[in-house]
């Protein structure tokens, strides 16, 4: 999960390919209840797939990691944001705000 915190654009598709092949490394402090949902959203067949199953995006909803979600207060925009970023000027960025590997992001996929 580290991985979807790492700000770099390669990193994050080193990790798109090893879960295309199969080769996710699950941590051992990871729950079962974790692991499971994890194994089946990145299952290699997209037929077996969590989502793509019987049940479509209701199969997900019921995972049992998602058992106290409250999903009715999401679809009703009534859930609290965990983080809320200050923004100065919502008209102007920096370069300091893009990601450190913006350039050369096509040729990680050539």
């Amino acid at each position: 999960m580290a991985h979807l915190f790492c700000n770099s654009i390669s990193f994050h598709f080193q990790t798109y390919r090893k879960a295309l092949s199969g080769q996710v490394h699950i941590p051992d402090h990871f729950t079962i209840v974790v692991a499971h949902l994890i194994k089946k959203l990145l299952h290699t067949d997209q037929s077996k797939r969590l989502g793509r199953t019987v049940g479509g995006t209701t199969a997900v909803m019921c995972h049992r990691w998602y058992a106290n979600f409250n999903w009715d207060a999401l679809l009703d925009y009534r859930m609290d944001t965990p983080f809320v970023p200050e923004v100065k000027d919502p008209d102007h960025y920096s370069e300091s705000d893009l990601d450190g590997d913006v350039e050369g992001f096509a040729s990680d996929f050539l």
